[in-house]
């Protein structure tokens, strides 16, 4: 971190140093407050969302975290230093967060884009024609497309420069050349993927190699020795990451906070990002793990994450577009007054075949102020509990509220016919008219139980959005489908699929085919495929 004396010295709007601060936003303050130790001068979040929608943590001092209401389904996303944008499932853009120079008004009739990134204070979009758009902070030219750069493939933000590759693979590069990270190497020749940092860029070439341009101070752009083929690369701040043919990471350039400590045991990783100090990376199964600085909680990954499709390292935060069980509501709203022989009750139907993570809220304005004076939950039929014994009040202004928890094997042996009827029963001596405006109603929360047909411990629809094949697109893992015997994927087991097995017949260690996993297709094989004969679902 800069000291405050640097801080409160850095305010023009002339080409940025290294040991810069963040210009024309009162960052002086906010590093003072910091240091200070006035945590609560700065928001850090944890925004939860269901599948396919934006998930942060960390910094949220200019709201990037913040998505707006009714975001949706996206399908990528980015993080720049304060600010966040994002594709929705229809191509169009959402941005959110700082916005100084403009780097979340998404330009009027930008359409549908295919590929987004955020920079410092720019934003980049390629378009599905090929055609790059910017807009933002433009002090340094980073978002002027330059003329005649005609159709693209990939674009990237950087600090203050934005680097683009061309349709023949060859690289452009504008914007602040302060430390050459605008000037192509002679000879770099073709690239097959590129990103820019803070004042650097990487590139990976035609044959795998990596090449790495701009200012090098704490070598980040010295490609390590021996490093050999890459399938991806990543520029943070003042360090780089490359992932390796065989799934393994390198991280090289500044360490200060261990960000370039790669975690023994990491395994496969299928991407990776640096922001300002910290990494983060997507192993093949979907799952994070993060390491480097965690000043802003920007490591600290929200509780139950499963897994993510894509993720992006901000300066001070992280975000994710997160893979996660979806959790359901259902109310009864105002069941009336309740009191001794006047019960309540309310049957929720259309329940799935299982759930998990239950929870019952009972809620009632009711009689009772006494310790004699309750409510009997019942649960089809079945006592559960009782409540308010000792917490109720007589005619509160606020209904008293209680939240139970049941069981995931309570509730689902409950709820085997699809339905569950929840039943109030008042004690004696518990008036109904007591309350002139008596009420009660009952909430039921549960989270639907992860399908996971191949128990690798993903939810399979969140397999998919990882890449696993589907190719029938019915949301059912292609291999799931293929173990029960429907081989030609039309949910049904027919002569078709007994053609494709007597095709494997006798083979040892098929793709496919081996029913009963005993390691060949043959007759105990037959025997399943003809039992599961017919409609599958």
């Amino acid at each position: 971190m800069v000291g405050l004396d640097a801080c409160t010295a850095v305010s023009s709007r002339d080409a940025p140093s290294f040991a810069r601060l963040r210009r024309d936003r009162g960052e002086g303050v906010r590093m003072v407050l910091i240091a200070l130790g006035a945590a609560t001068s700065i928001a850090v979040a944890r925004v939860e969302h269901a599948d396919g929608a934006a998930v942060c943590w960390g910094d949220n001092f200019y709201g990037q975290c913040a998505q707006p209401v009714g975001l949706g389904t996206i399908t990528q996303i980015s993080a720049g230093y304060g600010h966040t944008v994002a594709i929705k499932a229809d191509g169009s853009v959402a941005a959110w967060g700082y916005n100084n120079y403009g780097q979340c008004n998404v330009p009027l009739g930008l359409g549908a884009v295919t590929s987004i990134d955020a920079g410092n204070d720019h934003t980049v979009a390629l378009k599905a024609n090929g055609s790059a758009v910017a807009w933002g902070d433009n002090v340094f030219g980073q978002s002027n497309i330059p003329a005649g750069l005609a159709v693209i493939t990939s674009i990237d933000a950087g600090g203050y420069h934005t680097v683009a590759r061309k349709a023949d693979r060859s690289v452009a590069a504008w914007g602040l050349n302060n430390y050459g990270q605008c000037s192509i190497p002679a000879g770099l020749g073709v690239v097959t993927r590129i990103d820019a940092g803070e004042f650097h860029t990487v590139a990976i070439k035609a044959d795998g190699s990596v090449a790495a341009w701009g200012l090098n101070n704490y070598g980040q752009s010295n490609v390590p020795a021996g490093l050999g083929v890459v399938t991806q690369i990543a520029a943070g701040y003042v360090h780089s990451l490359a992932i390796k043919a065989d799934g393994s990471v390198v991280a090289w350039g500044h360490n200060n906070h261990g960000q370039c400590n790669v975690p023994e045991g990491l395994g496969i990783v299928a991407h990776i990002d640096g922001g300002y100090d910290h990494t983060v990376a997507v192993k093949a199964d979907g799952t994070v793990v993060t390491w480097g600085s965690n000043f802003l909680d920007q490591c600290e990954m929200r509780v139950g994450l499963a897994a993510v499709t894509q993720m992006d390292a901000g300066y001070y935060y992280t975000v994710a577009i997160g893979c996660t069980t979806p959790t359901h509501s259902r109310n009864s709203g105002n069941l009336g007054a309740i009191g001794s022989g006047s019960p309540r009750e309310f049957a929720f139907d259309s329940l799935p075949p299982a759930a998990s993570s239950v929870a019952l809220t009972i809620r009632a304005r009711a009689d009772l102020n006494l310790a004699a004076e309750f409510l009997s939950v019942r649960l089809d039929s079945a006592v559960f509990t009782t409540v308010f014994a000792d917490t109720g009040n007589d005619c509160p202004a606020t209904l008293d509220e209680v939240v139970l928890t049941i069981t995931a094997k309570q509730f689902n042996a409950l709820i085997s016919d699809g339905s569950l009827t929840v039943r109030l029963e008042a004690s004696i001596g518990v008036s109904a008219a007591q309350c002139v405006d008596g009420a009660c109603e009952i909430a039921l929360f549960y989270e639907s139980v992860a399908v996971d047909c191949d128990d690798n411990g993903v939810e399979d629809s969140c397999d998919i959005a990882l890449g696993a094949p589907d190719k029938d697109g019915d949301g059912k893992l292609d291999d799931c489908e293929y173990a029960l015997g429907d081989f030609d994927l039309d949910g049904v087991i027919s002569a078709a699929d007994l053609a494709e097995l007597l095709s494997l017949w006798g083979f040892a260690n098929p793709p496919y085919g081996d029913l009963n996993g005993d390691g060949a297709i043959g007759g105990a094989d037959l025997a399943v495929l003809l039992d599961r004969w017919g409609p599958l679902y």
